[in-house]
């Protein structure tokens, strides 16, 4: 039951770093499209958990102090720091068109929790805590040539993690 410790500890820590690179090209006597698309989706569960019904310490031998810390931490950037995302260069003596997209989506679940009907005696703090920090650095670069050029660079992030500490 965990009677007489000082320090009770469940520590739950994920960390995602993702370097993401594209590159597209074209050269064409009439008409030519550079498209790069770099496309990335971070999910999952990262959790802390004190089961049901579980028993730490007891009113006459009480444990110290009792942490609960579910963390995750994502970084999402270019392969190369400085470099862009996604490159797209298209070239044509006519027409030349370059895109660029990156789309990034961080979803999942960081939770730390204590479970129904569990009982806890501490003589010191109880620390239930749920951290998720994300970072998303999206740079695009394009480059279209031609009698008629268009470029086009579009970029998205979504955030819909679901961050919970709970007793």
């Amino acid at each position: 039951n965990g009677a007489g410790f000082h320090q009770v500890g469940v520590q739950a820590t994920n960390t995602v770093h993702l370097n993401l690179a594209t590159g597209a090209a074209n050269i064409s006597a009439s008409a030519g499209l550079g498209a790069a698309i770099t496309s990335a989706n971070v999910s999952g569960t990262t959790e802390a958990l004190i089961g049901d019904y579980a028993v730490l310490g007891s009113a006459t031998a009480p444990i110290g102090s009792l942490t609960v810390e579910a963390q995750r931490t994502v970084t999402v950037g270019p392969h190369d720091s400085g470099a862009p995302f996604a490159i797209g260069i298209s070239g044509g003596l006519g027409v030349g068109g370059a895109a660029g997209v990156g789309l990034i989506d961080v979803g999942g679940t960081v939770a730390a929790d204590v479970g129904d009907g569990a009982v806890i005696e501490a003589s010191l703090d109880v620390l239930i805590e749920a951290i998720d920090t994300a970072t998303v650095n999206i740079a695009l670069d394009g480059v279209g040539l031609g009698a008629l050029a268009v470029g086009a660079m579009i970029a998205t992030t979504t955030m819909e993690a679901t961050v919970e500490a709970a007793v």
